[in-house]
């Protein structure tokens, strides 16, 4: 799948899981709260999902496993701030979305591990000095930050439409020429935490605008390459 297909809209045909970078299955921690399409009124959920394509494990997950794995996507609800166009025409979500992914590699030999977020998200919300203010999006491997994203604001209203996320490597990390933040792991176990959330430290809401028609999302873009010895 490329960023361009929208995960939520599936058309029931997915990939079978696939193994990653030097036959490594990977199994993906899932949580999400605050989400109603799947009938749960907001409601934690915790679940486990390794095919490529929607987890299967719960109703309407939010979340994607992409082709280019160990990648995901996350897809927001419509928020309720703004007359709602969802894809689907189910309408607006009131509550605060918040939603972790995480995994574990097992590498048996060095690898690069590279890293892009992107998406589309709201401009109604003025732009604020602080990133406190926008909802927020977090890439963390072995506990350490490595990568963050949040909307562009702007103070567009309703009718500002989506633009691209924001984002920026964490301090200290090295980034390719593509600008892309990377980490070098030595052979054995590595964790990936992502965390995200359409509110902020002040509960300002940071949902998707009303010319949405796909709804904001995230994609967390992740490639592992070999590290000749």
């Amino acid at each position: 799948m490329s960023s361009g297909v929208r995960c939520r809209s599936t058309n029931g045909v997915f990939h079978r899981s696939q193994l990653g970078v030097f036959g490594c299955p990977r199994i993906w921690e899932l949580t999400d709260e605050g989400f109603m399409y799947g009938g749960q009124r907001a409601a934690y959920r915790a679940y486990y999902a390794s095919r490529v394509g929607i987890p299967n494990a719960v109703a309407e997950s939010p979340w994607c496993i992409l082709q280019n794995r160990p990648s995901l996507r996350l897809d927001w609800e419509n928020d309720d701030n703004c007359e709602a166009s969802h894809i689907d025409g189910r309408g607006n979500n009131y509550y605060e979305q918040v939603a972790t992914a995480k995994t574990t590699l097992v590498l048996p030999a060095p690898a690069r591990l590279v890293l892009a977020i992107s998406g589309m998200a709201e401009t109604e919300d003025p732009q604020e000095p602080d990133f406190t203010v926008y909802e927020r999006m977090e890439i963390n491997v072995d506990d350490a930050l490595v990568a963050t994203g949040h909307s562009p604001g702007g103070g567009l209203g309703c009718n500002g439409g989506m633009a691209a996320v924001v984002t920026a490597p964490a301090s200290g990390v090295s980034t390719d020429e593509e600008g892309r933040p990377y980490v070098d792991l030595s052979a054995g176990a590595h964790s990936i935490y992502i965390w995200a959330s359409t509110i902020d430290e002040w509960f300002h809401w940071r949902g998707s605008s009303r010319l949405a028609n796909d709804g904001a999302y995230y994609q967390f873009d992740m490639q592992l390459i070999p590290i000749p010895e």
